[in-house]
């Protein structure tokens, strides 16, 4: 993740901030990771 450093912050600020982030946060859905095609379907002799 990102590195976030905390700063001094007015108790208003705060207040107004966690409505905002509350109301307009929305996660990134989750991305299936795709395989690169060397890895699909490779054919390895059992050793």
């Amino acid at each position: 993740g990102a590195r976030v450093d905390g700063v001094p912050m007015p108790a208003e600020w705060i207040s107004w901030l966690a409505e905002y982030v509350e109301k307009h946060y929305k996660p990134e859905p989750k991305k299936k990771r795709s395989r690169p095609p060397s890895f699909k379907g490779a054919k390895r002799d059992a050793v």
